[in-house]
């Protein structure tokens, strides 16, 4: 699948917080804050559109998505398709994971994916052509063995 996502420029920018006093009080977010709701989202809505496309058949195993947004290239003001991540679901995985105790960045650790994100949630663009090639490098982590620690402690 290829899924255009959203530009964080369509993430709200203010967020909304309680005082001390129980007051309603509305902020701008930082924008690390900003960039962590975006990349919340988009990888939203990668399991979003994978767990769509398993319900539609099971004799579906696999759901690989490359998601692209829409930036201005440096050397032009037109704005091309410019990929953020590449993630391969399997529908063995997927249906053991409790989606309610993870944020959808920690569940892509679990699965086969290329992203480079820096620790302030900043998306690099990536090429797809050696993404790949660095997606089959990766050592996912283990959900069986997350969740019997997570059991543990």
């Amino acid at each position: 699948v290829n899924l255009d996502l959203p530009e964080i420029e369509d993430v709200p920018k203010q967020k909304v917080a309680i005082t001390s006093t129980g007051k309603k009080s509305i902020r701008q977010k930082s924008q690390t804050d900003l960039r962590s709701d975006y990349a919340n989202c988009v990888f939203g809505l990668a399991m979003y559109v994978a767990d769509i496309i398993f319900n539609t058949s099971l004799q579906i195993s696999e759901v690989e998505i490359a998601a692209f947004t829409q930036r201005i290239d440096n050397n032009s003001a037109v704005p091309s398709n410019q990929y953020l991540y590449l993630v391969n679901f399997s529908r063995n995985l997927f249906s053991k994971i409790d989606f309610s105790q993870l944020s959808s960045i920690q569940v892509m650790d679990f699965f086969n994916h290329y992203f480079n994100m820096t620790k302030s949630f900043d998306f690099k663009t990536i090429e797809l052509s050696s993404a790949y090639t660095k997606m089959k490098s990766f050592i996912t982590a283990d959900y069986d063995e997350f969740i019997r620690v997570r059991a543990l402690g």
